[in-house]
């Protein structure tokens, strides 16, 4: 995944902004991101900037967010509030030569978290 990581992560961010998710969804999408970067105990502002990223695309509220786990306010701070300032965000993520190692957890639908199969792209 490292060798193509900017490819891997545009087409996830794809994923997250078109994929069908109620608010419960949202929500362990979200701490599903937050748990992976916080796992090690040291947390990178490019992991604070996938995880910004990652909450641009969902529909749920910071009071939602808050009322399940308030530790995540860090997370919310300076939110993406306009397409520049988050193709700004999104640039400088993607300017980083190396990108996190990141394991994609299994949301149970076979591959993705639309819930449809994988394609197979000839991985």
């Amino acid at each position: 995944m490292n060798v193509q990581g900017y490819g891997f992560f545009r087409h996830y961010f794809a994923e997250v902004a078109t994929a069908s998710l109620d608010k419960s969804q949202q929500l362990q999408l979200l701490e599903a991101a937050i748990d992976m970067i916080e796992a090690n105990e040291e947390v990178e502002y490019a992991e604070v900037k996938f995880i910004k990223l990652i909450r641009s695309e969902l529909s749920i509220t910071d009071e939602e967010i808050l009322a399940g786990n308030p530790n995540h306010s860090e997370y919310l701070k300076q939110d993406v509030v306009s397409p520049s300032y988050k193709e700004k965000l999104m640039s400088q993520f993607f300017v980083d030569d190396s990108f996190p190692v990141l394991l994609v957890p299994d949301f149970g639908g076979g591959g993705n978290i639309s819930g449809e199969p994988a394609l197979d792209e000839g991985a």
